[in-house]
């Protein structure tokens, strides 16, 4: 299918065949999948049905028009087109000076690092920074095995529906967060704990909220490293003795989004770690 200037990729269902003497034994049970490019993504069972990047946005696309629904789009691959996501902005709004578009995002792979996978999206204008809303605020997620759930229209028009009408509470939460604070160790043991296998953006992320938010967030990491060390009732007295300034979360969540959106990286990481960073508005949620 065509895409401004690129092609999605496809892949197909191949056999798998082993040696046998001097014959070829196709292996029951198994399958290929490979893409038109000739990469292999992975071995799967035969009851594996195989959803095409085409096939979703082809089906996204027809049931927001049936629903009377003007969007912007926007489609990105990686993983040598084994991982797809396609964001869809279908609102504007304006809270407390800052001009959102919300709308959800829709991910398909080829390597089974996702499935058909429905969650909410928020795109800062100010910064055209995004946001990939976790599904513990809200989502639907289905696996490509036809007794559970392909890229069928009312399946997807179903959960499609019941998120965007979820993206709606999205404001009462960011509303939160705008005059919600924060502590800088708590902001530190967050990023330590959900951006610790991205050592080299880790750094990053501290040196720019450090600038961002005027706070030396260097100097409380090792504060928070040392405090690991300590037992549980000598680190709260530690913590209660301590002249600790607060930062404001929406700015932190802010800070953090612009670096995941404007890092080279993948799309799946990227994406994976924007999900990371919504956890902040999901502890909004619970408080």
């Amino acid at each position: 299918m065509e895409f401004g200037e690129f092609k999605l990729p496809r892949a197909y269902l191949i056999p798998i065949y082993r040696k046998v003497g001097d014959s070829f034994v196709e292996i029951s049970n198994r399958r290929a999948i490979i893409g038109e490019n000739g990469k292999i993504y992975d071995i799967v069972s035969d009851r594996y049905e195989l959803v095409l990047h085409e096939t979703v946005v082809n089906t996204v696309r027809k049931i927001l028009n049936d629903l009377n629904l003007d969007y912007e789009e926007e489609i990105k691959v990686s993983f040598d087109g084994g991982f797809m996501v396609a964001e869809y902005l279908i609102d504007t709004k304006e809270i407390l000076g800052d001009i959102l578009k919300l709308g959800f995002v829709v991910t398909n792979s080829y390597n089974r690092t996702s499935g058909i996978n429905i969650t909410g999206f928020i795109y800062r204008l100010a910064c055209k920074n995004g946001l990939v809303v976790r599904e513990d605020i809200f989502g639907r997620r289905f696996k490509h095995y036809s007794f559970v759930a392909t890229a069928d229209y009312e399946e997807l028009k179903k959960s499609i529906t019941a998120v965007i009408e979820e993206i709606n509470k999205i404001p009462e939460l960011i509303e939160f967060a705008v005059k919600e604070t924060v502590s800088p160790l708590d902001v530190v043991h967050f990023i330590e704990t959900e951006f610790k296998n991205v050592t080299k953006l880790k750094k990053i992320l501290y040196r720019k909220l450090s600038n961002k938010l005027n706070v030396d967030f260097e100097y409380w990491l090792v504060v928070y490293k040392g405090l690991r060390r300590t037992k549980e009732s000598r680190r709260r007295e530690i913590i209660g003795k301590l002249n600790m300034p607060e930062v404001n979360l929406w700015d932190t969540i802010n800070v953090m989004t612009e670096l995941i959106t404007y890092s080279r990286m993948d799309e799946k990481v990227r994406y994976d770690l924007s999900k990371r960073v919504s956890k902040l508005l999901a502890k909004v949620k619970e408080g």
